[in-house]
């Protein structure tokens, strides 16, 4: 599966394999590192993009996920 996340800092979209769960990643655009989630913390995104049957699901911070 791939995960898309955001750049805390520059907000660049990251297109991330499911492998980068819970690690921490440099930002290719700012250098900044941060943490990508654990897939336990998206259940929520998880549980909507399997509800739609696929897709793209973005939660409230504006990180997106599908």
């Amino acid at each position: 599966m791939k995960m898309c996340v955001k750049c805390p800092r520059c907000n660049d979209r990251i297109l991330l394999s499911s492998d980068a769960a819970d690690r921490r990643i440099t930002c290719p655009k700012c250098l900044i590192l941060f943490k990508v989630p654990a897939m336990e913390e998206l259940g929520e995104a998880l549980s909507a993009i399997d509800g739609i049957g696929g897709g793209v699901f973005v939660d409230g911070k504006g990180n997106c996920f599908g």
